[in-house]
């Protein structure tokens, strides 16, 4: 369903606090995660009107305006439309209706448009004209992405869909090796949109939650996809905390083991990385700092990339882990 861009608008007004408004662009308190603590002192929601879509710099999630909408609002997407209508709009709309319910459910593909497989050679063939497409597969192999000890079956490149297309697509398997889920990574330099778009309309899963060795005693958390990629138990949450339901689910899955958070290096990132580290260790949570042969690097791809390795001996990340006041006095 697509909303009239002047009823979003009129919303975001209505759910968010502290509104500017810029030319491509408003931005304000996001509703969802209430900014942590920091309500009506932060603003990290934005809303991109070129590219009609909604990002959460606090809690990492982008939606589609009605699946935001239909989050922050309560509302059904029976309701929604109806809401719009009643405000004087017209709605694009494609639904498909359940018989067993009288709601409406919006049918989301397991992939964003069409996609090539970048490890399919008939495929790659195929489309070997098109731009997008090279640049992912020459990413995935300068980024070791196909060799990495915990990749996943392959990769795509999203083609012609709004908000993924032209963008390399990590997909998210689960123990029945299934898609269930997917990111996208601006590979274009044209690409306005951020750097990774979570698919629309969901709850932040978990990277690689399936490749998980339960009787290998550490869980190694990641921010970011690709880095998890290259350390055994490694898993990706797409964002700095657990939500509550990927808190609840590490918790039944993997309740004894131990966990370590592993960010990019502090010493390239920005204040506000370094403040959420030192807020882990406070917590006495576990963090991989980046010392001795990792001091030098970015983050783990970095590294596997320059050492042209497909993976991270987990001893080496335990032994470079620290919390509480000990692991304050190593980032002084």
């Amino acid at each position: 369903m697509e909303l009239p861009q002047t009823y979003v608008i009129d919303k975001f007004y209505t759910y968010s606090t502290k509104v500017k408004q810029y030319s491509h662009s408003l931005n304000g308190c996001c509703p969802i995660c209430r900014e942590g603590k920091s309500w009506n002192k932060k603003t990290r929601l934005f809303y991109f009107l070129n590219d009609d879509y909604l990002y959460c710099h606090n809690c990492s999630r982008s939606w589609s305006p009605v699946f935001w909408l239909k989050e922050v609002s309560g509302m059904s997407f029976k309701e929604i439309r109806k809401d719009v209508e009643d405000n004087g709009h017209d709605v694009k709309y494609t639904f498909v209706v359940n018989s067993e319910s009288s709601d409406y459910n919006i049918d989301v593909p397991t992939l964003p448009g069409e996609c090539v497989n970048l490890k399919d050679d008939l495929q790659l063939n195929y489309f070997r004209k098109q731009k997008a497409v090279n640049i992912a597969k020459e990413y995935c192999i300068e980024r070791r992405l196909f060799t990495a000890l915990n990749a996943p079956k392959t990769y795509y490149c999203c083609l012609n869909e709004r908000y993924h297309g032209n963008r390399l697509i990590i997909p998210y398997y689960n123990d029945m090796d299934k898609i269930e889920s997917y990111i996208s990574r601006k590979i274009l330099s044209t690409d306005t949109k951020i750097k990774y778009l979570c698919k629309f309309g969901t709850d932040k899963p978990i990277f690689n939650l399936h490749k998980v060795d339960e009787n290998y005693p550490y869980l190694f958390i990641f921010e970011g996809q690709i880095d998890s990629m290259f350390v055994k138990n490694g898993i990706a949450i797409s964002g700095t905390h657990l939500t509550t339901e990927q808190n609840d689910i590490l918790i039944k899955m993997f309740p004894f083991h131990k966990r370590i958070w592993i960010f990019d290096n502090y010493r390239f990132e920005k204040k506000e990385v370094l403040k959420i580290i030192k807020n882990k260790l406070k917590k006495e949570e576990c963090v991989f700092l980046y010392n001795d042969v990792f001091s030098e690097f970015k983050d783990l791809n970095e590294f596997c990339v320059k050492k042209e390795q497909d993976f991270v001996d987990p001893a080496l990340i335990i032994d470079s882990s620290f919390s509480g006041q000990k692991g304050i006095l190593k980032i002084q």
